[in-house]
């Protein structure tokens, strides 16, 4: 009777044990997963500061538009020409799913791939 008694006292202080080691490892990890902004948000905001006419301009609901579509594909590219932009710089986005890169072209190199001034080419892959 006395063992019966002991070993129904170590079981339930064994599951008190895992019990309270799985709720500490649920909490740690929610409280340590960092809060992400997606790539589509990256390239939603880089377009909204960058433009030259504001947070509200055609060209920003355009792009947005742009992210939607984008979002079933595997890569999307812009070449955005230099009279769209508040720095007056021509740049070239690639978006993928996990990331969102912004390269600034130079006027030579803008010649060269054909971009225009007032201008937005999209590319969906």
């Amino acid at each position: 009777m006395r063992w019966g008694m002991f070993m129904a006292n170590v079981i339930s202080k064994l599951f008190l044990v895992v019990v309270v080691l799985l709720c500490t490892a649920f909490t740690s990890f929610a409280e340590d997963k960092p809060v992400t902004v997606t790539s589509y948000e990256k390239a939603a905001t880089w377009m909204k500061e960058n433009n030259k006419w504001g947070q509200e301009a055609g060209i920003v609901k355009a792009f947005n538009q742009d992210l939607e579509q984008a979002k079933k594909k595997k890569k999307t590219t812009w070449e955005i020409g230099w009279g769209l932009t508040k720095s007056k710089n021509a740049y070239f986005l690639q978006l993928t799913a996990d990331e969102f890169t912004v390269t600034e072209i130079s006027p030579e190199e803008a010649a060269k791939r054909g971009i225009r001034e007032m201008r937005k080419e999209l590319v969906f892959y």
